[in-house]
Order: structure tokens, then sequence, then C-alpha cells
């Protein structure tokens, strides 16, 4: 740990070697607690819950520690707590071992480590103690060694003793010469970047960030067009994707991360059929889908990633007739817009258990309007969620709790406005555009009260395509109608004094239109064009003076354009086209 200065903010400690999950999260507050020890904190966290941690939830044990609790009463409470309960409390000894093993090493267990701690648990070692051997081990450290070497946590005060050197290259060009391989669906999972490319038909490709380390994982129906893995999803430990064979047809995949345990989870509808209608959701254990058998027709089904795991359960909301769509996760349900005959198309949810889908709220009373009618868009707000409702002559702010009584209206959207459906979360708030008759964009937030929704700023072109959290900031595109400036970053802390232009990267009416924000080692970065080269790869520091070119990959005016900017194996990876070898992936990497 001698490669760091001493820190002054508490959540950096605590997040950097899970910082590929964990960029978009708000500022912390101050720490006092020794590098290492809050370290062991996080890694127990992560090792506890598998899963994206809230920033209140981590500061809340860094205190808990820092006021005198030690470690092993960190851990029992964790494993007292609701959450772990439901993810591990059901599991015998020898199952609880077996799941540790894959979700805090990443891989299958061998049989004298879980008979060693299973034989442990059976003779009277708590299941917290265990934890924290899994969180310490050797081999966890290891694994997350890598990140902590040279990456910062995007928007925190973390920095390095030493300084920082940054390269960008290509990773490997997979389809040699000028021909292009066309990465995409690129994904970080256990810290390896996992894809598909044109060098492998309806085939898996993995990287470690080397030439050597880069190529085919496994491979599904050869030179079969359209049959390309996708939909990917990480849950449970696990990586889920649609796969499709020739034996098969299209289904459920899941792996840990080796080829030889890569496995289609069920075959659903026998034979060739399609038997997977949507993407994967993650959902408690696993994952949530819409698969059908062939006889039952749509139906939900829930996977763990095995054979035996993968069941359907019966629910009238998600029958051929009611169209289940635009889910979204809240808490440990899922929130959806169903339709019946009955109230038309409106707010649902399911806990995953048969039959136990319901109608939350009759929004628009009656069977009255299709899909249209029914709720629009979603965000997280605290410990409610906030969507649209649209109805004849209005457009309407909702805000729920999962319950009847607590989805109420709260706001109507003033008359000759129509909004754009799409609500940014940020902070403790909720944004979202609206247009007026002239075309005019203006920029709203909400708290989820009449009175805490208030219009920013207005005069804008169009709404923003590209955003993102940095520093305490929300970071988006923008041009104003009189085009002082094109369309450049502008950011804003929610107030109207705020939000203004952050930096004019293309000067005057041109727009260097930026995109693809993404947090990678402490910066803000994005692709965008000066007007002089091409679309290429930038970052800032969160200073005007601090936005800077990362790469002129294709040398001159040319465009380059990333896209796809990934963090994974401590490394920011993305496609780029230059014409000797067309477009390939390509890293940007931070090292000391």
């Amino acid at each position: 740990m001698n490669l760091f200065r001493p820190l002054l903010i508490k959540l950096p400690v605590l997040l950097v070697f899970i910082l590929p999950l964990l960029l978009i999260l708000p500022t912390s507050q101050v720490a006092s607690v020794e590098t290492e020890d809050v370290l062991r904190i996080a890694r127990l966290y992560s090792a506890a819950f598998d899963r994206q941690p809230r920033v209140d939830g981590l500061n809340f044990w860094v205190d808990k520690y820092e006021d005198g609790s030690p470690l092993t009463e960190i851990a029992k409470q964790f494993v007292s707590s609701p959450e772990f309960v439901e993810k591990y409390g059901p599991l015998s000894d020898k199952q609880y071992v077996e799941q540790l093993f894959l979700n805090v090493l990443g891989r299958p267990g061998r049989d004298a480590g879980i008979e060693f701690w299973t034989d442990n648990l059976s003779k009277g070692t708590s299941r917290e103690k265990v934890l924290m051997e899994f969180a310490d081990s050797t081999e966890n450290v290891e694994k997350t060694s890598s990140t902590l070497a040279y990456m910062r946590l995007c928007g925190r005060e973390w920095s390095f003793a030493n300084g920082t050197q940054m390269t960008t290259e290509m990773v490997k060009d997979l389809a040699p010469g000028d021909k292009s391989s066309l990465p995409w669906n690129l994904i970080d999972y256990k810290n390896y970047l996992y894809f598909t490319a044109e060098d492998g038909l309806a085939a898996l490709l993995r990287s470690d960030g080397t030439n050597e380390g880069t190529g085919l994982f496994k491979t599904f129906a050869p030179d079969q067009w359209g049959a390309d893995p996708g939909a990917f999803a990480i849950a449970s430990g696990k990586f889920f994707f649609r796969g499709t064979d020739y034996t098969h047809g299209t289904e459920l995949w899941a792996s840990i991360g080796t080829p030889e345990d890569t496995k289609m989870t069920r075959d659903i509808w026998s034979g060739v059929s399609r038997g997977l209608l949507s993407s994967p959701m993650p959902f408690k254990n696993g994952v949530l889908i819409i698969a059908d058998d062939g006889e039952s027709g749509p139906q939900f089904w829930t996977s763990d990633g095995t054979e035996a795991g993968t069941s359907r359960f019966e629910d009238k909301a998600i029958s051929t007739d009611a169209k289940a769509r635009n889910f979204w996760r809240f808490g440990d349900s899922w929130l959806f817009n169903s339709t019946d005959a009955v109230h038309g198309a409106e707010l649902w949810s399911t806990n995953g258990m048969e039959g136990a889908s319901k109608l939350v709220k009759d929004t628009i009373p009656g069977p009255t309007g299709g899909f249209s009618s029914g709720p629009f868009s979603f965000a997280q707000l605290n410990s409610v969620g906030v969507f649209w409702v649209w109805k004849e002559n209005a457009d309407e702010l909702w805000i729920t709790d999962g319950t009847e009584i607590g989805t109420q209206m709260f706001w109507t959207l003033p008359s000759g406005l129509t909004p754009d459906y799409k609500l940014i979360r940020y902070q403790n708030m909720v944004l979202f555009f609206a247009e007026d008759s002239n075309g005019d964009w203006s920029l709203w937030r909400t708290d989820g009260t009449d009175t805490g929704t208030k219009i920013l700023k207005k005069g804008f072109l169009d709404l923003a395509k590209s955003y993102m959290e940095y520093d305490g900031f929300l970071y988006l595109t923008l041009m104003t109608r009189d085009r002082v400036s094109g369309n450049e970053i502008w950011r804003t802390d929610g107030t109207e004094a705020g939000t203004q232009l952050f930096v004019d990267l293309n000067p005057g009416p041109s727009s260097s239109s930026p995109s693809d924000f993404t947090c990678y080692a402490g910066q803000l970065y994005f692709v965008a064009t000066d007007g002089v080269l091409g679309e290429e790869l930038y970052r800032t520091d969160g200073t005007p003076y601090g936005t800077e070119l990362v790469s002129d990959i294709n040398l001159g005016s040319a465009d380059s354009t990333p896209n796809q900017l990934t963090v994974s194996h401590g490394a920011l990876f993305f496609d780029a086209y230059e014409p000797v070898s067309g477009r390939e992936l390509y890293k940007t990497t931070m090292h000391p």
C-alpha cells in the first residue's frame, strides 16, 4: 500500500477494489480509518452481499468500525442481515461454502477446500468467520490488487505518490489487415472483458488486456449469422446471456468464467425453437426472464444458472395477451407495465413467486387505453420510485413505494409542454426534459413532491443524449437555441445557478458532440472532436483546463470514433477505427 498517499476521503478507500462497479456513486465523507482496515471492510462487504453497494451502507459500516466495532462484529451483523439470510440462509453448510467460492473467489471450489470449510462449520466455526476468511484470503486480495495499483475512484480525492502514466494501444487485430472485427457487447465479468466480434460468428470472446490473452472463449453456432451471444447480465456471481446453437435454438446460458462451465441453463422450448423471449434481469439468486416452453405461452421464469434451478411460475400478468414490458428493478421486486381487459395498461409488480404478481395501482381507472396510456419510465428516488403516466390531456409524475396506497400522482406537467419520458437519477433528485410548442427544450428536476419539482434551465435545442454523474455534478451534452456554442458539455448540481456550460471544446457554434461518458481512473472519459482532430477519446478531471485529448488513434482530422467504453482488468476498453487495422479492440491504461 506504499504506492498511495494518506487518504482524506472515506469512500475511495472503501470502494477502490470494486471500482468497476461503483464509478457512478456520489461523494462521500471524510475518514480517519487506516487504509488496510478500510480495504478489509470493502472486501468483506462485497463478499457478503455480492453486489454493488449503496454509498450510505458503506459509510455506515466504516462509521461503526471507527466507533469501535471490530470487523468480527461487522461480519456477524452482515451474516444476520435479511439480505444475507435470503441469499445464503437456506443453504446447507456445503452449499454455503460452494457459493462463497463462486461469489468471492470467482471459481468453483476444489473438493479438498470445500471439505475443509464444511468440516470447520460442522465443528462450530461460525458462518461470519468463514466469510471473513474468504474475504481476507490471499487469493481474493491478489485478485483485487491489480485494480489498487493504478486506479482512482471517479471524482474522489484519490491520487498517487509518484504520479501516473497513460498508454493507449490496440489490444489485438482480431481480423488481420484492414478488415474490421467490430467488437461489440463489451462487458466486465470477474476482471475479464467479454465481447462478441466478427472474428467468431456466434461466439463469445474474452480479453485480459493482452494480445496473447485475447481470443475465443466459447463457440455456439459457428458461421450462423444473427445467433451471436447477447443480452449480457451479471447476477449472483454468474454471467448470464442469450445464446443460440443448432440443437436448442435461442435459450438462456450461464457461465462462472470457464469455457467448460459455460452452459445452457435449460432447453426451455425443446428443440430449435426459441425459448428465451427477454433479456435476463438480475433477481434474487439469479435472473428473471420471460420465456415460452411451447405449451404455456410467454411466462415468467427464474434461473440460478442451473437446469434444476430454471423453472416457470404461473402468472396472469405475463400471459400472451398481457404483453408485459418496461421492467424496472425496485427493491426485491420488479415493477412493469402490463395489460389486462379490466384495467388496461397499468403498473404491476412481481416478487418471483408463483401467482404473486399483482396490480400496484389502476392509475387510469377501467380498461381505457392501450400501452401508450400506461406507466412510462421509472427512476429510483431513495426508498420510492418515480414514473410517468400519460393521460388524454395531461402528463403526470407519480410516486410509488410498491403498494397501492403509496402510489400517488404528485405533479402535472404544465399545459403546452411535452416531456421526454426518460428520467435521470441524480443524487437525491430526478431530472427530466420537456419541450414547448416552439421546439425549445427545458431541463427540470423533482424530489418527488409538487413543490420540489422545478425548472432548472430552458432554451435548449434538444434534450441530452449523453450524461453521467461525476465529482458531485451531472454532466450532460447540450446545445442552446442561440447556438452561441454548439453541442457541448454542460453540468448541473441540481440548482438553476449551478446549471452551466462546462467547456466549449469546439469553440463557437460548432459542436464537439461529446458522447459515451465513462468514469475511469478518477476522471471522466468521453468521445468528442475539437474541430481539428476527428472524433477521438478525451477526458476531464472536472476543470476546463484539465479537459484534454487522450489519444489521436486515427491521425489528423479523420475519425476513430471510439465506442462502448468499458472498464475491465484495470483498463478502459473500447473499439476504435483506423485504416490499417480497421475497427478493433483498444485499451487505455493508467499505471504508476
